[in-house]
Parts: structure tokens; sequence; C-alpha cells
């Protein structure tokens, strides 16, 4: 539901709504609880036989989960942060510093807003690679096609398929 493109970092929230009647968001500015909750969710859903839908964090997509639909249930739980914008007005949302020691967070709040301002230059910087990468492609393809005979691709085609029939 979110990815790091050329265009930035892009998030389809609106999808959120598509799926789910009930969403409820974990609002977790700092991403020290909504992991932990979410693993729990996930787990405890698919031991009741729910089929679910896992969204992963694009930047940790082995073992960070942002994102969890009960589509039987019409049920989501969602995280929001400052790069996740959750727009639902119904949504019940649950602050997840309550669940963290206030006193850690405030003695290290520098050092918050550097990793914070760190994270967001580093997917700019990643958008502006995905960037390169577009124009490094285009003109490979440019050369390519232009060398390309799509008739002789065409037949070998046709000849492979030919023998996958038999």
């Amino acid at each position: 539901m979110s990815a790091v493109t050329p265009q930035g970092l892009v998030f389809y929230s609106k999808t959120i709504d598509a799926l789910a009647e009930n969403v409820i968001v974990l609002d977790d500015e700092f991403g020290l609880a909504g992991k932990t909750i979410l693993s729990v969710i996930r787990q405890e859903a698919l031991s009741k036989g729910h089929k679910i839908i896992t969204c992963y964090c694009p930047l940790s997509p082995f073992d960070k989960i942002e994102h969890i639909f009960i589509p039987a249930l019409s049920l989501a739980f969602v995280t929001a942060n400052a790069f996740l914008k959750i727009e639902n007005k119904d949504a019940r949302i649950i602050h997840c510093t309550r669940f963290c020691n206030k006193e850690g967070i405030t003695s290290r709040r520098k050092r918050i807003r550097f990793n914070k301002k760190a994270s967001e230059e580093l997917m700019q910087q990643g958008s502006e690679m995905l960037i390169e990468a577009q124009r490094a492609h285009s003109q490979l393809e440019a050369y390519y096609t232009a060398a390309m005979t799509f008739e002789k691709a065409d037949e070998a085609y046709a000849r492979l398929e030919a023998l996958t029939e038999r």
C-alpha cells in the first residue's frame, strides 16, 4: 500500500476504506509499538482461521507489518505516522505512545528528530535514484528497440509455441 517511487513516497490510503468498514489506526509516530501489536494481531487472526491480507513496510519488508486486513470481518488495523496519513474520520485511533516509556522518548527527542530527518533524506535519495534508473532504462530501450526486428521475435515465439503444443 506504500512504496518509495520516483514520485516520492506513495501511499494508497483510499484502499483502506475500500477494503474495510471498521478501521483501527495505530498512531505510531516513533515505530515503537505498532510492529509488535500487528504481529500479535496477525498471529491471532490466523490461529482463528481468518484469511487476512498483510501489508509489510516497503523499507523493512521482512519484519515490519504496516497494515492488516481481515476481509470477512470488514476490519483493518493500519499504521499511521508522519509518512502514512490516514484520513478516515470514523476510524478508532490508538495512540501507541501510551505503550512507550515517555521519559525515554523525551530524553532522546534530539536523536529521534535527527533519525526522522535522515529517513526523509534517504527516501528522497531513493526516489532520485529511481528517477536515474528510469532514465537509464529509457536510453537502453531506445537502443534495443531501434535494433530489434520484431517480426523475427514473433516468428521465434510462434515456433516455440508450436513446439509446446505437441
